[in-house]
């Protein structure tokens, strides 16, 4: 299909990498360092796994290393201590860089920023159209659309309910299926 991707190119990495470290970026700019949620967790270790990928597996470190190289975890584990530390000062670069330039792009649009949460705040979730409505500081439109919607959808014909094989005595009743390696078990 179309969208399939075989890899990706290093830009395109790092842009993930810019993108998983925006969560904590985005938080220190709102709330301040010293007020960072756990929140960004499952983001850090993401980017901590694609930054150490990047340097050990696809040659992408950010320096001018002699020649690329391609290291698994077993033949990480049994590396000296000094080749642990550069290609661990490697994956930090790389992140280093992603939060750094996250963090100025969020600076860039805080204004955008502070809309998308305010959006969120008041909607909790948000479709691309509305991302794009709350960010241009239209969020009321958002209410006027949901609202449309929910009318649309409300005046719409009802649809017929899926018909189920119907036994004796006017009772539905839902087909049964085996499970293999169960006998005696039936999944409705």
């Amino acid at each position: 299909p179309d969208r399939e991707k075989y890899s990706e190119r290093e830009f395109e990495l790092k842009a993930r990498l810019e993108v998983l470290m925006g969560g904590k970026a985005a938080e220190e700019l709102i709330f301040g360092p010293e007020n960072v949620t756990a929140g960004c967790t499952s983001d850090l270790r993401q980017a901590t796994s694609l930054a150490r990928r990047m340097v050990m597996n696809f040659g992408m470190a950010d320096d001018s290393m002699p020649a690329p190289l391609y290291m698994d975890v077993d033949e990480y584990a049994v590396l000296s201590d000094e080749a642990k530390h550069d290609i661990d000062t490697k994956t930090q670069s790389l992140m280093t860089n992603a939060y750094q330039k996250a963090a100025l792009h969020l600076r860039e649009h805080e204004k955008e920023l502070h809309r998308l949460a305010e959006a969120l705040i008041e909607y909790e979730t948000l479709t691309a159209d509305e991302i794009n409505l709350a960010v241009k500081g239209k969020s009321k439109q958002i209410a006027v659309q949901r609202k449309a919607e929910e009318e649309a959808m409300r005046l719409r014909p009802a649809q017929p309910p899926p018909k189920e094989a119907v036994r004796r005595g006017g009772q539905s009743q839902k087909k049964r299926r085996a499970v293999p390696d169960m006998p005696s078990a039936a999944v409705e």
